[in-house]
């Protein structure tokens, strides 16, 4: 599994106003999201929201088993 990156070092690649692929984010409570950015702005899931989340702190690439 990969490294945390901060959100403060660098953010999942996103351009012309779309969305970056799907991440696995850290947020500020400590729950874990699979979210996407744009920019600086992460989505709000419905968990997120009831999660109590303020903010999202890290991520790491969302990777899948090679078959």
């Amino acid at each position: 599994m990969g490294e945390w990156i901060s959100v403060k070092d660098r953010l999942p690649e996103s351009s012309g106003g779309q969305w970056s692929a799907d991440v696995i984010a850290l947020c500020d409570n400590g729950e874990v999201f699979r979210l996407a950015c744009q920019g600086d702005y992460w989505q709000r899931s419905a968990a997120f929201i009831e999660s109590g989340a303020d903010r999202v702190t890290h991520w790491m690439p969302l990777t899948y088993p090679a078959d």
